[in-house]
């Protein structure tokens, strides 16, 4: 298992921010790597949903399972790609001087042979050793796009509706 986290900064208010992460049709429209999302189950607090993704040129979909209590958003993938054993983790939303922290927190437990093959077609030499920390990059790089992208359209509407034109 390896868990590893990293953060946005957002200048608006933690509940506009909550909202854009608690959104999640919006998320084509946002993050390159997110082509669809079929949700099967949505309340205020609950989100049963398949995610399909795009990742080097390979598409995965998956099934998520996300909770909202307060100021978080956890998640796990009872059905993760086939490259992972396991994936949970969590979105925390938290109020800073000048707006908003966002942390996105993982673990991760890779399933190598699936992993090394992955990667092999996207062009990177890596073992069922070193695997793990390559897997980790791209699903840090895969979250970071999607969190500066909600970052760039919450602060380009300063406060105002961030959804998209066509809904």
């Amino acid at each position: 298992m390896k868990a590893f986290d990293f953060h946005v900064d957002v200048a608006v208010p933690p509940e506009l921010v909550m909202d854009a992460y608690w959104r999640l049709q919006d998320w084509p429209s946002v993050a390159p790597h997110v082509e669809r999302i079929e949700m099967h189950f949505e309340d205020d607090n609950v989100q049963v949903l398949t995610m399909h993704v795009v990742t080097k040129g390979r598409l995965d979909r998956f099934k998520s399972v996300r909770v909202r209590k307060h100021d978080t958003i956890y998640y796990f993938q009872p059905t993760p790609p086939p490259i992972l054993n396991h994936h949970h983790g969590n979105w925390r939303i938290a109020e800073m001087p000048h707006g908003t922290r966002v942390t996105s927190s993982h673990t991760i437990g890779v399933n190598p042979e699936p992993a090394v093959a992955f990667l092999a077609a996207a062009g990177v030499a890596a073992t069922a050793k070193d695997c793990t920390e390559y897997i980790a990059k791209i699903i840090e790089n895969n979250s970071l796009q999607t969190m500066t992208a909600l970052r760039d359209r919450l602060e380009r509407a300063k406060g105002g509706d961030v959804r998209c034109a066509a809904e």
